[in-house]
């Protein structure tokens, strides 16, 4: 909590921060570190409870309706539904007592130079840390591509502009940011308005222009950021330009209209091409903004998803609740308190295999099977689609199967192709048109969705990662690409739409293209040897280092 960097950046990115400060003053950062401690942590801790307080009011309210109206199964009633009641109180409390403080205490971020002020370092501060935490975030995720969202950032200090669909960003200068209208987010993405970070050059020089503080970003009309995006101070995205997915924008970058860039190549955003579609996806998207425009869709569509929300996001709560409720009420309690406990540990574990088969039945009469193609945004399609994201993000089962043979049982139930022997700790949604063979690895954070959203248009290709093929950690696999035998996607690599990565070959950085790491140097005179797979092990870091440095300089593959 004594950091002002997101959290994502944990402790080396917090020491590279207060390194790239412009301000040499010691005494000055020793005295905010004081008035962080004594003053910012305890008040953050008692703003991080007082949402509790309405959430505890509503259940007891609940408690006197319930009752009132259910005398003999009051109690069952009450338990069974407290987690939508807790759940979405805690949530929507949590949300008004961030703006609140924003708009009471904290003030207006303004674009403009910072000067050494320890009331205003503490007020940023103290916004990150409630604006970056997994409260805040759960409840912007109830209302992804929703007006409430927006209104949300808005309130915050955000120029938001008319029919904007927003699936959530990371921000704390939330004033400096303008959102035109019909712009379109995907999701994860890292935006930073704060100029005397180490991302800008000018910040990592000592003695750097007194002048640096919050600078401006823009996202211009019908402009497109997609998944995993990193969006620095400075940034315009032009009308209508297309931010590919884990595209950086950096310092004072700017992204012409009708223009496509994507990845990073020496902390630049590479160029595909201009804009163009096809006379058939082109009028899709003309449909999708017609329909964008009509208040009757637009609203509707908005309180469909809002209310799917309210629904399925505290189904997973349920299920700790349904333990206790069901074990509370068929327990002999003259067993002992060992037995109770084993008891719920095993209920637990069968309730959430009940969760995963409930989830894969929700997938068949939702969806049924998921095709390739193009699929306009408000379609029957769009509806189907985003309710059968929010039951898979509210089961929140993933982490409980990952690299385990259930996974492998799992993404066969939901209908896609694995072979034997895998290890899947990715992510994937559109299982019926991902191929896996045999003894593939697919590391943690790895992203193998078959899906991309371009101008309100959901499509859909296939991703095919042939037999001991190998994803290592926050990978990517965009729809239409296939990973041939034996190839090896390093750490952070994306392969892009339609690309294939060839057999045998090790591919790396964003975008992908082929690198040639180099072996690990032998073990020097007096030190201990290792064996073959604990030296390429103990050397991934730097192995990956030199496999990415070396991508940088090669053209694409063909």
């Amino acid at each position: 909590p004594m950091s002002t960097m997101p959290a994502w950046h944990g402790a080396v990115g917090s020491v590279a921060h207060q390194r790239a400060l412009k301000a040499v003053d010691y005494d000055f950062q020793r005295w905010q570190d004081r008035l962080r401690c004594f003053v910012g942590v305890p008040l953050v801790l008692i703003l991080h409870a007082l949402p509790y307080i309405p959430a505890i009011l509503a259940l007891q309210q609940f408690w006197y309706i319930v009752d009132m109206f259910c005398d003999e199964h009051a109690i069952s009633v009450f338990f069974l539904l407290s987690p939508w009641v807790f759940g979405n109180t805690l949530w929507i409390s949590f949300v008004v007592m961030v703006i609140s403080v924003k708009r009471l205490f904290i003030g207006r971020l303004e674009a403009g130079p910072r000067g050494h002020s320890h009331c205003g370092e503490l007020k940023h501060w103290l916004h990150g840390r409630l604006v970056e935490t997994h409260e805040f975030e759960s409840a912007c995720e109830m209302f992804i591509n929703t007006e409430v969202l927006s209104w949300i950032y808005r309130l915050l200090g955000a120029r938001v502009g008319r029919r904007v669909q927003i699936d959530r960003f990371s921000l704390v200068e939330h004033d400096c940011l303008t959102i035109e209208d019909y712009a379109v987010f995907g999701s994860a993405i890292n935006m930073s308005c704060d100029a005397r970070a180490p991302w800008t050059p000018h910040a990592t020089v000592r003695g750097c222009p007194a002048d640096l503080g919050f600078e401006p970003v823009r996202i211009c009309q019908g402009a497109n950021a997609l998944d995993h995006c990193v969006i620095m101070p400075g940034a315009n995205v032009g009308e209508r330009a297309v931010l590919g997915s884990c595209t950086l924008a950096h310092h004072n970058s700017y992204f012409a209209p009708l223009t496509i860039h994507t990845g990073s190549v020496r902390g630049r955003a590479s160029y595909l091409r201009d804009y163009s579609s096809s006379k058939a996806v082109k009028a899709l998207e003309d449909k999708a903004l017609q329909d964008l425009d009509r208040p009757a869709v637009w609203w509707s569509f908005n309180l469909f998803l809002c209310l799917a929300v309210l629904i399925a996001k505290p189904v997973h709560e349920v299920v700790w609740v349904l333990v206790y409720v069901i074990m509370f009420t068929v327990y002999d309690f003259s067993n002992g308190w060992l037995s109770f406990i084993a008891g719920l540990a095993l209920l637990h574990i069968a309730l959430v295999f009940c969760e995963v088969l409930v989830l894969i039945a929700a997938k068949w009469l939702i969806i049924g099977r998921y095709r390739a193609g193009d699929f306009r945004f408000f379609s029957a399609y769009h509806y189907r689609w985003m309710v059968m994201m929010l039951f898979d993000h509210a089961a929140n089962i993933r982490g409980f199967l990952y690299g385990t043979a259930f996974n492998a049982w799992f993404y066969r139930a939901m209908g896609a192709k694995v072979g034997r022997n895998c290890f899947l700790s990715g992510l994937a949604v559109e299982y019926d048109l991902l191929e896996i063979g045999d003894g593939v690895a697919i590391g943690m954070f790895c992203d193998t969705t078959c899906h991309t959203v371009e101008n309100m248009v959901i499509k859909l290709a296939p991703v095919r990662i042939h037999s001991g093929a190998c994803l290592c950690p926050f990978s990517f696999a965009m729809p239409g690409s296939v990973v041939e035998e034996n190839a090896v996607l390093l750490e952070h690599t994306q392969v892009l739409k339609g690309e294939t990565v060839p057999e045998g070959e090790v591919w790396a950085g964003i975008p992908a293209a082929r690198c040639q790491p180099t072996a690990p140097l032998p073990a020097s005179h007096g030190e201990p040897q290792h064996g073959a797979a604990s030296a390429v092990l103990h050397d991934i870091p730097l192995v990956a280092m030199n496999a990415i440095a070396g991508a940088a300089y090669r053209p694409f593959p063909a």
